[in-house]
């Protein structure tokens, strides 16, 4: 069973196609790079596998269940898209706590996630004194709370130093080496060279390549 997979996925706006016909056919564990320029389509195709908007036309299955119905996936999807939002006024931990008990899940998954992403001895240290990198990380760990099976990240290194690049591109392929799936877009190419197994890439919202 693939991670991820379209048939003719398609989303327009008005006269504006954002996603023109997309076939993906993406296999479970590592890291996949979904590259584009600015305006590709790739936050619109995520936005869709993930159930957050409706395509035009076409389908979709993430973990072998249709994108119609992502109730039946969600707990084993975790995502990031566009920049976190956190309380700056609390700890890494508390905002963590109240996102697990959001979603109904056990807080021992606060301390674990926190050591994943490399926070540990700085997880009750308040978010506001977090760097960009850190803020990105910790991030990464509320998207990893459900313990998933598949991690979406739109722009991870979005607005970062290169020491924070670093870091993130270290965990990814830390994440990718543990058996998940990471579907990581960006139009950064030399980022997704460095930290990724497999590629896709769109234009214009169509497909140009995947392997």
């Amino acid at each position: 069973m693939s991670a991820i997979a379209t048939q003719g996925l398609t989303k327009k706006f008005g006269d504006l196609v954002a996603v023109d016909g997309l076939d993906l056919e993406i296999p479970k564990g590592g890291v996949v790079g979904f590259v584009g320029p600015n305006g590709s389509g790739k936050s619109t195709t995520i936005r869709m596998l993930l159930g957050l908007i409706t395509p035009t036309s076409g389908e979709g299955q993430v973990l072998g269940e249709s994108i119609a119905k992502p109730a039946k996936f969600a707990q084993r999807v975790g995502a990031l898209i566009e920049s976190p939002s956190f309380v700056p006024g609390l700890s890494a931990e508390a905002n963590l706590r109240s996102l697990a008990a959001l979603r109904g899940l056990p807080v021992s998954r606060v301390d674990q996630v926190i050591q994943v992403v490399g926070l540990a001895g700085r997880g009750r240290d308040l978010v506001k004194n977090y760097s960009l990198g850190m803020k990105q990380r910790l991030a990464i760990a509320a998207a990893l709370l459900p313990d998933p099976e598949l991690l979406i990240l739109d722009e991870p290194t979005n607005g970062l130093d290169p020491a924070g690049i670093v870091e993130v591109r270290t965990l990814l392929q830390r994440l990718g080496a543990e058996g998940r799936t990471l579907l990581v877009s960006s139009h950064l190419l030399s980022e997704i060279e460095a930290a990724c197994d497999r590629v896709v890439i769109i234009r214009s919202g169509k497909l140009m390549f995947s392997g």
